[in-house]
This record gives structure tokens, C-alpha cells and sequence, in this order.
């Protein structure tokens, strides 16, 4: 990812704009990334606002992760 090239990192990144439904692997880097708020288009054109727990709510926390 660009992102992770430019030097940020969990936690660094407060929102996020896209302009589709994301997909199951943009989804775990949101959680990963620790994404506050996640938009994007929805299929009918209207804007939709979700946390990344809310678009992949069954995700899990590494051990550690958070000690680095």
C-alpha cells in the first residue's frame, strides 16, 4: 500500500474515502489500520458512513500489537 510506503501506520489515519463498497481485503486493512470512519458510494449514489468494526465486525486483535 502507498499508505504504508508514505510512513503511516495504525492508528495515523482518522478517515477515509472510497469511492465503492470496499471489498473484503480494503476491509481488513481498515480494521488493521485501525480507520476511524470509512465513506463511500453506494450502489443507488448515496453516501455511506461506516466505523471499520462496523464493515467487518467479526475481526481480531493481534497479541502485542499494540505494545509495539
Amino acid at each position: 500500500m502507498s499508505a504504508v510506503a508514505a510512513g503511516y501506520g495504525p492508528g495515523s489515519i482518522a478517515a477515509i474515502g472510497i469511492s465503492a463498497s470496499p471489498c473484503g481485503g480494503c476491509r481488513q486493512w481498515f480494521a488493521e489500520f485501525r480507520i476511524v470512519e470509512v465513506s463511500f458510494r453506494r450502489a443507488d449514489g448515496t453516501i455511506a458512513t461506516s466505523t471499520a468494526e462496523e464493515l467487518l465486525p467479526d475481526t481480531w486483535e493481534l497479541p502485542g500489537a499494540d505494545d509495539a
